[in-house]
């Protein structure tokens, strides 16, 4: 499939309107709020208008009137909070962005907690970063009121920023031959509470492409750009796949990021049930080895209904031998691992009970080598910390990405924007992108539900 592409021009085009717009929110912070505020009023005013319309039109059979009357009060009560009282309404935003920090604060306080239990050298960096993140936001939530434009300051501040990183990609467009793809540079991310959520949207206009009918797809039509999913810059293989996992419901909506990389898929994360405290958020860390990718794809999407999203990387001889010298470096701090499927193989648990958990079933379903840390900074999982996105980025680093994570959280999402926007340049180590679905893998999930239908059933038959 011809593989869309994003111009030079458009580049400087969204670079320029970045900044542009940054810098007039720095310059003129309360212009911006000001048009921020009555947009706000033009757009519960335009809703108060269609939701009573609504409820004067007759009702659908399925709907009650208080189903129809709730959001036509809510409208009007936002509207009406923000015509009575505009300086209250627009004092939220600098709380809002207080808690964040405070939020962010949190995060970095529990990965120092687990950074000196697990004796991590450097974490003195990350106190500072909770201590200063803390400061920030009671700062804002305390004086909402003396702050409101300093919202507008920082917003243009990132605008900029982000407009910067964009001319850097115009700039290597232009100038290929002096581009190094294998330094890390400073890069800029979308926003967090934006991209965490950005692999899930990408569920259903992926299935509703795979699931239209080939007839109605004429050959000769080009794809828009968000239809062309399976496309690639070059024929041959990719050295390196990076997975990014989501799922429709759960917290696998947020998703999930392992690799592909000397023939082995490897994965981090935490698969022991009985570690995960603190709503799942917490656990003991382990790092999986997965030598058969073609059955772990369909085995993930079958077990957790997801959509995997895979880019393949361009790598030269010194990029992979790079990352080798990673691995090696984090292997070194592992230990063998067994789910208890493997341990009742190994005779160490009943060997006649159900074993129904995720890394249970993995075993079973796919020849899985599974680790545990013994020390360092992945000893323990943290969802929103020492995630399998950070250990990812450890291996992927050493090739050149140049992701720089804000806020203090890299999710999927992150990663997901990132090596999408690295596929659509020319010039970049992006050179392919696949979706795999439960319509494209439906035989190799046949294969894999019939393999663990087997074993439930020599399971109930007490071998």
């Amino acid at each position: 499939m011809k593989r869309p592409t994003v111009s030079a021009s458009t580049l400087l085009l969204r670079a320029l309107a970045y900044i542009g717009i940054g810098l007039f929110m720095v310059l003129y912070p309360f212009r911006v709020l000001q048009a921020f505020y009555w947009g706000a009023v033009a757009l519960f005013g335009v809703l108060s208008v269609s939701e009573l319309l609504g409820l004067l039109a007759p009702p659908k059979a399925e709907q009650k009137r208080p189903q129809r009357v709730l959001p036509l009060c809510a409208c009007l009560g936002a509207l009406l909070f923000l015509l009575c009282w505009p300086e209250t309404a627009l004092m939220i935003l600098p709380m809002v962005m207080g808690l964040w920090a405070m939020v962010n604060g949190a995060l970095h306080t529990v990965s120092y907690v687990q950074f000196y239990k697990n004796d991590v050298p450097g974490r003195l960096g990350t106190l500072f970063s909770a201590i200063l993140s803390y400061a920030f936001g009671l700062t804002l939530f305390l004086n909402a009121r003396g702050y409101i434009a300093t919202v507008a300051l920082i917003a243009g501040i990132y605008l900029v920023l982000y407009g910067a990183v964009v001319f850097g990609d115009f700039w290597n467009e232009m100038h290929p031959v002096g581009y190094n793809p294998r330094k890390r540079r400073f890069r800029i991310t979308m926003p967090v509470w934006l991209a965490a959520f950005l692999p899930y949207t990408m569920i259903s206009r992926v299935n509703q492409i795979f699931r239209r009918p080939a007839e109605k797809t004429k050959p000769s039509r080009q794809l828009p750009e968000e239809d062309a999913f399976d496309a690639v810059k070059e024929e041959a293989p990719p050295d390196m796949e990076v997975f990014v996992h989501t799922s429709p419901d759960g917290m696998g909506m947020f998703g999930h990021v392992d690799l592909y990389f000397d023939g082995q898929v490897i994965t981090y994360g935490c698969y022991d049930d009985r570690t995960k405290w603190l709503f799942n958020a917490l656990g003991e860390g382990h790092m999986l080895f997965i030598e058969d990718r073609e059955a772990y794809i369909p085995f993930c999407i079958y077990e957790s209904n997801k959509t995997i999203f895979g880019f393949g990387l361009r790598l030269d001889e010194e990029q992979k031998q790079s990352i080798r010298d990673k691995l090696q470096s984090i292997q070194a701090l592992l230990i063998p691992w067994y789910s208890d499927a493997q341990l009742a193989q190994m005779g160490r648990l009943p060997k006649d009970a159900h074993y129904d958990d995720y890394a249970s079933l993995l075993s079973q379903a796919v020849s899985t080598y599974f680790y545990k840390f013994k020390s360092g900074k992945f000893k323990t999982y943290f969802v929103l910390g020492t995630n399998c996105v950070l250990l990812a980025d450890q291996l992927i680093g050493a090739a050149g990405t140049d992701i720089l994570k804000v806020g203090g959280i890299i999710t999927p999402g992150t990663y997901y924007d990132y090596l999408n926007r690295e596929f659509l340049r020319n010039n970049s180590l992006v050179i392919s992108r696949k979706a795999y679905t439960a319509a494209k893998c439906s035989e190799q999930i046949a294969r894999i539900q019939a393999k663990l239908d087997a074993y439930q059933a020599e399971k109930s038959k007490g071998v």
